[in-house]
């Protein structure tokens, strides 16, 4: 990919079999200011860009546009395995549990590299902050 309309052109291919809302289907080369991620492209770097009411919130730039559509299918993967957890949650159970391995399950499908990037995303996240998993008793609601 060399320029804005292959990246597009790419993500549209992908996103077009996704299960979920049209909005996240969009590709955007300008800032919307809505939360909703842009791409840019300045000689060889590209720029992952998130903006909101006007102030930028994330600017992620790389020489690899496929890390860039990573990113953005990312966005899309994120929105479909939280919205998988909280219609399987499981009481008593870190609910990233269940979105973490959803999100990689679908980025797999994608893209296979795709899916080991998340992986170790996800793993140095859980070191800093890891799953808590607990039942009622040790939340002091044992009656």
């Amino acid at each position: 990919m060399n320029n804005i309309n292959e990246i597009r052109n790419e993500f549209k291919r992908i996103v077009n079999d996704l299960d979920v809302h049209d909005s996240y289907k969009v590709f955007h080369d300008s800032p919307t200011h809505d939360g909703s991620p842009h791409v840019e492209k300045n000689g060889n770097d590209w720029f992952f860009i998130v903006t909101e009411k006007g102030s930028e919130f994330e600017r992620v730039k790389s020489s690899d546009p496929n890390y860039i559509l990573y990113l953005l299918i990312g966005c899309v993967t994120h929105n479909m395995a939280t919205r998988y957890e909280l219609q399987n949650r499981v009481p008593n159970i870190d609910g990233r549990r269940i979105w973490f391995e959803y999100d990689i399950k679908l980025l797999k499908n994608i893209n296979p590299n795709w899916a080991n990037w998340k992986r170790q995303e996800y793993d140095m996240a859980l070191k800093l902050h890891p799953f808590s998993d607990h039942n009622s008793a040790q939340q002091g609601n044992a009656p």
